[in-house]
């Protein structure tokens, strides 16, 4: 997959009902280009989760729009070179989400739901003082899955199940609670070869570990990025149409013997596909 593809070329090939007599290079610049085309009708450049540092100008108030969303954390936020501090938590798991009194950033975090929300950055008994460029805010944001304890079986291979989405990126892996090797500490990924005790590798949604780890009996927790399956749906119907264009470029609409007649659908972004597209589309964003 290129970066920031929201299908797959195996998903795709077997959406249009193709053998692999198609050269992979032509589906995938298809993918790629129509991705991009959906990204850029939305107002968003990723629906990877990955990290962000953004400049605003402030506002004068106390609420900032982030750009990019569902935002999944928060590591700083910044006004005038000056660190404005979380929220205290309201308790020792919570999200800084509610004001107690004390001054600091408050943010409500992604739920899992779809589509999900811009994230409200709400910094109360401070400001974002008016000024060009003197708001800086890092933050994770993207949608994001960690499936947790899976257990590697023979031949040590975990095909996610991908219960929100299809999988686009991988944010990386670490042990579980189970086995002998240390919960949380993390795996390294390897793009090639046979994994060693330590090691993954991945192909879309399947990952494969070694024959090490398997044998100790270590569980592992796996993160990764994913396409909601309602845009993928959309990504897929609009590159069938494209692909079946290729065989009547410009024609819009055709006669018949039968006298009966057909017309083809040439809009920039079908309607199907706008509507499809229009829960996730960004606005209000600075």
């Amino acid at each position: 997959m290129a970066l920031n593809d929201l299908t797959t070329l195996a998903n795709t090939a077997a959406w249009l009902n193709i053998s692999s007599a198609t050269p992979n290079s032509i589906l995938q610049r298809l993918i790629s280009a129509t991705s991009q085309q959906a990204l850029e009708y939305m107002n968003r450049s990723s629906f990877l989760s990955q990290t962000y540092t953004d400049t605003y100008n402030g506002n004068g108030g106390s609420t900032m729009i982030l750009r990019h969303w569902p935002v999944t954390s928060i590591t700083q936020v910044v006004v005038d070179n000056a660190i404005i501090p979380a929220a205290p938590l309201n308790s020792p798991t919570a999200q800084p989400t509610y004001y107690n009194g004390t001054a600091g950033w408050r943010l409500e975090l992604w739920d899992g739901t779809l589509p999900g929300k811009p994230g409200k950055l709400e910094i109360p008994g401070y400001c974002f003082r008016k000024g060009l460029n003197n708001v800086t805010i890092t933050y994770t944001a993207g949608y994001l899955k960690t499936e947790t304890d899976l257990m590697p079986p023979s031949p040590y291979q975990v095909t996610l199940a991908q219960p929100l989405g299809s999988w686009i990126g991988d944010n990386g892996v670490v042990y579980g609670s189970t086995g002998s090797a240390t919960p949380g500490a993390a795996l390294t990924h390897i793009s090639s070869g046979t994994p060693t005790l330590g090691q993954y590798s991945y192909t879309a949604g399947t990952y494969l570990f070694s024959a090490a780890d398997n044998a100790a009996g270590n569980s592992a927790a796996i993160s990764y990025s994913f396409c909601p399956f309602s845009v993928e749906q959309a990504i897929l119907d609009w590159i069938n149409n494209i692909y079946a264009r290729r065989q009547r470029p410009g024609l819009k609409s055709k006669g018949l013997v039968s006298q009966e007649s057909m017309s083809f659908d040439l809009s920039g972004v079908p309607q199907y596909v706008a509507e499809a597209l229009m829960n996730y589309t960004n606005v209000g964003a600075q």
